[in-house]
Parts: C-alpha cells; structure tokens; sequence
C-alpha cells in the first residue's frame, strides 16, 4: 500500500503485518478497519494520494463516480469476451459494445473537465482526455459508431426453432420473427407455467447449461451469423478501417475513480449521521492535533457523540489507563482509524485535525495462543512486541491495547516500561492502553532526563455513583494514573459485594481495612516517589 504526500515521506507503506495473522493484515483488524469500511459499503481497500477529495464533493457526485468507475471497468470486461469469442458475431458485437463505452467514458471526462477542477492529477487527465479527443483516431471511432448504429441493427426479441438430437443438441435453426421492438413473452424454455401450449407434435425440451453445456449457444451464434451475414460483414468491414481506442489505460482509471466514490461514501455517511467532517492538514509539528475528534466507527453506530481534543507530539509516548469500559481501546482505535483515514485523503469526523503521515502502523490487540499451540499468549506478544522494536523507525505509529495481561503484573509493568523506553529511545510515537498504571510511575522513575517531556498520561473519567453505578463520560484528561482499579465498584455494578463473598462480619471489617490500608500506601509510594524525582 503506497502514499505519497507532500512534505511527508516519500514511499509510505502504511500497513505492516506482524505477528500470527496470515488472513487479515493485523492492524487493519485491530483497528477495526475492516468493519468500518463494510458500514460504509467499501469498494477498494488499497491506499491512493487523494489530496483533492473535497473538489469531487463539490463537482461531482458519489453516484456519479460509482456510474464511471463501473463503465470503466467494463471495459476489460469487454475485452475479455471478446478475446475468447470464438464467431464473428460476438467479435462484431463486443467490439460496438467497447467502442460505445469507451467513447461514453471520454465524453463523461471531458465534460467533467469543464467544472474547474484545479488538482494537478486532474488536469493531467483531462489534458490527456483532450488529446484523445482531438486525434484523428478518436474522431474515426465516433463516426464509425455512428454509422455502426444507423446501418447495422439488430433484433431485440427474435422466436427461433431448432431441430434437435435426442441428446439435445441442435441441428437446424430457423429464425421464425425478429422485432426491434421489446416485448414481454412467455419463455418456451424451462417455463413453470405457460400462458398458451407451444404449437409442436413434440414436448417441451427443458435446456439447461449445466446439462448439455454451450454447444446449444454456440451453435446459436453460429446460425445466427450465417443468417445475418451481411450485417456482420458489412459490421467487421467497418471495424476493420479505424485505429483501435486506449481502452486499456483509460479503463485502468477504475479503480481511482472507485476510490474517490468511496471517499464521498465516508464523508456523506458521517455528515448523514449529523457529524462535522474535515478533511486532514498535514504537518510535520506533531504526530495529531485535533479538535473535537470522535470515534468514526462509534459515529455509525450512536448520536450525539462528543469529541475529544487531541494533542500528540512525535515520538512521544502515552500511557491511557482508566475504569473498565471507559472508552480506553475506543481512544486508541480513534487515533488509528483517524490517521489511516486523514492519510488516505478521506473526510474524518471532528472539528479540525492536523497529522504527520506515519510511514507504518504497528498494533498489538490482545493477542491470543498460536494456532500450533507451540507458544502461550504471553509468548506470542513477546514475539510480536519484539518483531515490533526490530523493526519501527521515527517515521512509525505504535498502538497496543492491553499487553501482557496473562502474565505476573510484576513482571509485565516492568517488560511494559521497557517496552515504552525502547520506543522513545527510538523517537517512534507510541500509544498503550493498560490497567497496570504502575508503568507510567515506573517510568517516572527511571526514564533519563532528556526523554521525561516525550511521556505523557491520559485518564478517562470515570466516577462511581451509589445509586448509578459506575459512570463514564468517555472523555480523556491528562493527569497522572488515579491508582485506582476500579474493581471494586465495578464488581458492585454487577452485584458482586465484599458482603456476598465475605460472611463473617469480623472478616468483613478486617477485609475492608486491609483494602484501605493497600489504596492510601500505594498512592503514599508513587507520591514519595514523585516528589523524589522532583527533587
């Protein structure tokens, strides 16, 4: 997948498979990608430079584009019918067919070039679409269509007879009658229910493909051409004196024309959702800065959503930690879909957003035991996480979700500090999502000097409320980790109270000391240890 943006890197692979997924490139998976392009009826998913998105919205249509990439594609359709015809009549006819919609395809072109459109990729098309129409070789294709359709016509409906073998294939064809005209008739072929019996001494032969294969077609074409053998003399006589069009690298323009219609496609079904979009500046002073950015799968499914403000520095780290369900892994997967999304030239949902192009996204999403049962959990997101430091260069995004939590929390916040140092020794922007808020308290402690201000932590909030339960606001705030699980109100959400689990009341009143005392100590350490790094 290549990018090429201005003031950015020049080659930019943004997607990069690491870990145990042959099937699906990881991080478009982890990053629900994938899902939300199904919402909103993808039709390529390949990366393109689309730096011009909002002209097409004002001078053009999704509905349009759609209808033009579909004709374009048509026509190494066309080609390829006509390749393996193997009569004159599908030659002659196929050919008309790619010469009518390659011509529709110039015209549509050049009237769209009229609207002003001031993207350099467009005019370079549109002066290419000009010189086909001015060359003498187009000019003859219009006027031999011209006359392809004013002398040589063909019936619309036709009644045929055949004699057949007993095996069903055919020996003699008549044509009965033919008219221009459409009509509605009743099918004597494998027909259910027949508005008159057929006029014959013999019953009905019930044809199908899967039966007797082509021969029936093919010697339906074949009569036919010795029926119509002037028209199609007369038609391939007429081919025969024109240079053949650039079918081919004009319908190689599919696939662009494809993509923009998607583009429309995200930016209309979030503004029908009633969600501001913009379009993504590019900038290499931070990594994201945004205003009022919302979740863009979230916007597909909810109302009334409200942004978050983002500000992330490059080469920065940022330890998200919060109450369960807070929207901890919605934020990270914000900032994923977001910058895949602004980096591919689509509208996003939010105020306003700045972003650096990132030359690779790595993600790391709960990892699960290998299909070989050859390593645990805990070892198949070591080896991604290694894949991960081997590989990442200044230019990179780094996402992980929840790492290492199959394992001793001892062990894992002291792999996830040095995960995080590693990172930022690298200059590589890095985000991770834990409940193990000891690894940014860790990292206060140990991160030399110079890297301290690349560190930053983001909360959700989150209150519990007696009568409410546990509430969440979904919004982020920079503060240092709160140092609180929220386990206990989040099992009390549930139902589940110290009282149901503990029945003696002495070992109540004994349990819920012990939990105080664990909380006030805990926070006691890390501000001791803060005011020391101070110090």
């Amino acid at each position: 997948m290549q990018k090429k943006t201005q003031g950015g890197p020049s080659e930019m692979q943004l997607v990069e498979k690491v870990g145990i997924m042959p099937e699906k490139e990881q991080v478009l998976h982890d990053l629900d990608m994938i899902r939300l392009m199904e919402k909103i009826d993808q039709r390529m998913n390949r990366a393109q430079a689309l730096q011009f998105l909002g002209e097409f919205y004002e001078k053009s249509s999704q509905e349009e584009l759609d209808e033009l990439s579909s004709a374009l594609a048509s026509l190494a359709e066309e080609k390829r019918k006509y390749d393996q015809s193997s009569d004159r009549l599908h030659l002659l006819l196929y050919t008309g067919r790619r010469m009518e919609i390659y011509i529709r395809c110039i015209e549509k072109l050049h009237e769209m070039s009229s609207r002003g459109f001031e993207s350099g990729r467009m005019k370079a098309l549109f002066h290419k679409v000009e010189g086909i129409r001015s060359s003498e070789g187009y000019q003859s294709c219009v006027k031999a269509l011209e006359e392809y359709h004013s002398r040589i016509t063909f019936p619309k409906v036709m009644m045929v007879a055949l004699n057949t073998q007993e095996d069903a294939h055919p020996t003699e064809m008549g044509v009965l009658w033919e008219s221009t005209e459409v009509q509605e008739l009743n099918p004597l072929l494998e027909m259910q229910e027949a508005a008159q019996p057929a006029k014959s001494l013999f019953p009905e032969m019930p044809y199908t493909r899967e039966r007797y294969g082509t021969h029936f077609e093919e010697f339906l074409s074949k009569s036919l051409e010795k029926e119509w053998k002037n028209k199609v003399n007369k038609g391939m006589d007429l081919w025969k004196k024109i240079t053949a069009p650039e079918e081919e690298s004009i319908g190689a323009l599919w696939e662009e024309f494809a993509f923009y219609a998607v583009g429309l496609r995200v930016m209309n079904t979030f503004t029908q959702r009633g969600y501001q979009v913009c379009r993504g500046e590019v900038t290499q002073e931070v990594l994201l800065k945004a205003e009022g950015m919302v979740y863009p799968e979230l916007v597909l499914n909810a109302d009334n959503i409200e942004g978050n403000p983002v500000i992330l520095i490059n080469g920065g780290g940022v330890i998200v930690t919060g109450a369960n369900h807070s929207g901890k892994t919605s934020y990270l997967k914000t900032i994923g879909q977001t910058i895949l999304l602004a980096q591919l030239g689509f509208y996003v949902p939010a105020v306003k957003v700045a972003f650096r192009p990132v030359k690779h996204i790595y993600t790391l999403f709960s990892a699960g035991e290998d299909r070989e049962m050859t390593a645990s959990r805990m070892g198949v997101e070591i080896k991604i996480l290694a894949e991960m430091l081997e590989k990442v260069e200044p230019d990179d995004l780094v996402l992980i979700n929840e790492p290492l939590t199959s394992t001793n929390p001892v062990e894992a916040i002291s792999i996830c500090a040095e995960l995080v140092q590693k990172f930022l020794e690298k200059k590589v922007s890095n985000l991770m999502v834990t409940h193990l808020y000891d690894v940014y308290f860790l990292l206060k402690t140990t991160l030399p000097e110079a890297l301290q201000p690349q560190l930053k932590s983001l909360v959700t909030q989150a209150y519990y409320d007696e009568n409410e339960g546990m509430v969440y606001s979904y919004k982020l705030v920079e503060s240092e980790p709160l140092g609180n699980s929220y386990a206990k109100q989040t099992a009390e959400s549930f139902g589940i109270t110290l009282q149901d689990l503990v029945k003696n009341p002495e070992e109540l009143s004994v349990t819920n000391a012990f939990c105080e005392k664990e909380g006030e100590q805990a926070m006691y350490t890390r501000e001791e240890a803060n005011h020391g790094i101070s110090d």
